[in-house]
């Protein structure tokens, strides 16, 4: 292991199973070029990692309370190992960290420079948030945590884009997961957007009011242990089916139903909407459960 308060720089390390190095360096590991081999590195409580280049074959896990590891290449791409981690950074001006497989953070993920890009499950428990971009083209990013926390960027224009998003609560009382301030951009979310768990104890609330971005969504289910509360201003639109279980706190939105030309798209459970409108430049079809009621209550 690595023992020291002093930080360390290596241009390189080679890992070769079955050892497994653990970081104990109080004030950080730096590893600048490439961590390589088939053995395995522990991070420490605490303790920090920071790669700046390539990261292939090693075992990480770095899941101890309150370490963090950072890619930060500026000058090329980089492929993530899959964790476990507890604290994850992306600080890498004009370049992309790809997921390299379901990965799972414990802490806070925090995209503060360049994107992070994927198409594997992605799970955080604390915050997700940052200056930079995110680029999810697969998979499924879970926001599951027990305590309130925040998504998405924090500064300029810059969209937060998934294939599916979902909001869960893993404990015993109320979380609310809401939209962070300081951005103007959108979040977009190809498949479906899903708030709450059924299966959960507590409920789950996805604040996209008190800081508003434009919500751009293929399907939405509000599950019975679930409560979406709108965006008064700006896009909220729903390109395939509508299905609420749960809540809907309409507050003074526009919910615009733009699903593509000969679709159907399928209204389902009891909820009450501000203004409802829908978009099409062809014939397609609005189907409204049987047994439910929707309510317009303005346009």
């Amino acid at each position: 292991s690595l023992n020291s308060s002093a930080a360390m720089s290596f241009p390189s390390i080679t890992i070769t199973s079955p050892t497994v190095l653990t970081n104990n360096l109080s004030s950080g590991l730096t590893i600048g070029t490439a961590l390589a081999g088939n053995g395995g590195l522990t991070q420490g409580t605490g303790d920090s990692l920071i790669l700046g280049g390539t990261a292939t074959g090693i075992t990480l896990t770095a899941s101890a309370s309150g370490n963090t590891v950072t890619y930060n290449s500026t000058t090329a791409g980089q492929t993530m190992l899959a964790g476990p981690y507890y604290h994850l950074t992306i600080n890498k001006s004009g370049q992309i960290a790809t997921l390299g497989g379901s990965t799972t953070v414990d802490g806070n993920l925090t995209v503060s420079a360049g994107t992070l890009a994927g198409s594997a499950n992605l799970t955080v428990a604390g915050n997700a948030t940052g200056a930079g971009t995110l680029n999810l083209t697969g998979g499924t990013f879970i926001q599951r945590s027990t305590a309130n926390q925040s998504i998405g960027a924090t500064a300029g224009s810059n969209n937060w884009t998934f294939n599916d998003l979902a909001f869960e609560n893993d404990g015993g009382s109320p979380v609310t997961f809401t939209s962070a301030s300081g951005n103007t951009g959108n979040f977009t979310v190809s498949g479906t957007l899903t708030i709450g768990n059924a299966t959960d104890t507590a409920t789950t609330t996805f604040d996209a009011d008190t800081n508003p971005k434009a919500l751009i969504t293929g399907s939405v289910i509000i599950t019975s242990q679930g409560t979406l509360d709108a965006p008064s201003s700006g896009t909220f639109s729903v390109a395939a089916d509508w299905t609420n279980d749960g809540s809907l706190v309409p507050n003074t939105s526009t919910i615009t139903l733009n699903g593509s030309g000969g679709s159907t798209q399928t209204i389902t459970g009891n909820t009450t909407f501000y203004n409802l409108t829908s978009t099409t430049a062809t014939a397609r079809t609005l189907a409204f459960e049987t047994g439910s009621t929707t309510t317009v209550s303005h346009t």
